[in-house]
């Protein structure tokens, strides 16, 4: 039986999205899951596997500093 039985729905701008869409992915989590481990006080770490450097272009995401 499932567990989580409630839903929060927020609002975020397109480049936000795509940063929390990225970021999650580069943990190998859901957006979900990425998000509730950012609530319990967690810092997800991306998988070993990826650059930690920024993407191919060498760009770094900020969400405190959009581009």
């Amino acid at each position: 039986m499932r567990q989580r039985t409630y839903g929060i729905n927020i609002r975020v701008t397109a480049q936000e999205k795509t940063i929390i869409e990225r970021r999650a992915k580069k943990c190998g989590l859901t957006v979900s899951e990425y998000l509730r481990q950012l609530a319990k006080g967690r810092e997800p770490q991306e998988s070993s596997r990826l650059n930690f450097g920024g993407d191919a272009d060498g760009n770094h995401e900020d969400m405190a500093h959009p581009r």
